[in-house]
């Protein structure tokens, strides 16, 4: 399999360091060989190696994305393989960023994604090692899988359960978060300050929504830089927890980022799975 143009319309195109970290994941748990590879490549051939990717011993599977490169999507693009390949308890250890822009954070990898995959029978842990915006860490243990179970969580959420906040921040002495106010609409709060490293000062808030009927959602806002000069940080706070209480609203049981996370395990199962991705458009899956 040959891979071309990767990356062409960015203003740096080709693959970066995080991107490579996941292509030798990918090889090494497939049993694959690859050529290409190097920063700046835009093009990167696959093919099939002597290793069947289902034979190594249990042990420990190392990637660093080298600085903030989002240990989250380095998971994604690994965990079929990483669950079903037959690896046993082998743990992946992931180095990176753990709360990054534009990808999920560890928050949501241990509070939304990986409880929904346990419900298909997919035991994972997910240890926090080291918080950090750039340089973090964390630790990825699977426990195998007894049977993989199709999910049903049916056309719509039964409302909200209950509303978790994770709310870290690197080079911010404190925050100006009124807890008080955000516990009296029935949030429970987790502030963590100073919980990150990073070479500039950043916020990021996660707010995690249990659903009735078994669905786990999350949202999150960042803010990075001069974007927390005069910012209310209680009000990021009190924004991501509209923005979850909004997308709890439209009927859906999963967020996106879980959605396509699931697509694949509930292809692989026999019988019917249906969820239903929440958000202003909510769309539905059914499997």
């Amino acid at each position: 399999m040959m891979l071309s143009k990767i990356r062409a319309g960015r203003s740096k195109p080709g693959l970066r360091k995080q991107h490579i970290s996941c292509v030798t994941l990918v090889a090494e748990y497939a049993g694959m060989v690859w050529e290409g590879g190097k920063v700046g490549d835009v093009e990167l051939t696959l093919g099939v190696g002597d290793d069947d990717g289902c034979t190594k011993e249990a042990g420990v599977t190392v990637a660093d994305a080298g600085g903030a490169g989002s240990t989250a999507l380095m998971l994604q693009s690994v965990l079929p393989l990483y669950t079903l390949g037959g690896r046993g308890k082998r743990d992946l250890v992931l180095k990176g960023g753990t709360n990054c822009a534009f990808a999920p954070s560890v928050e949501h990898v241990r509070l939304c994604l990986l409880p929904i995959l346990g419900l298909m029978g997919i035991v994972l842990e997910c240890e926090l090692v080291k918080r950090g915006f750039s340089f973090g860490e964390i630790r990825i243990t699977n426990n195998g899988i007894s049977e993989l179970k199709n999910l049903e969580l049916g056309e719509r959420n039964g409302g909200i359960e209950s509303i978790q906040v994770v709310a870290c921040g690197v080079g911010v002495e404190e925050f100006d978060v009124d807890v008080e106010e955000l516990q009296g609409v029935g949030v429970d709060i987790d502030l963590k300050v100073g919980g990150g490293k990073g070479k500039a000062k950043a916020f990021h808030c996660v707010c995690v929504g249990r659903l009735i009927g078994g669905g786990i959602m999350s949202t999150d806002v960042l803010l990075e830089g001069k974007k927390l000069d005069g910012t209310s940080l209680t009000e990021v706070v009190v924004k991501c927890v509209a923005e979850m209480r909004e997308m709890a609203a439209g009927g859906g049981n999963v967020d996106y980022r879980t959605a396509d996370q699931l697509l694949v395990f509930m292809a692989l199962c026999g019988g019917r799975g249906i969820i239903r991705v929440g958000g202003r458009e909510t769309r539905g899956a059914n499997i």
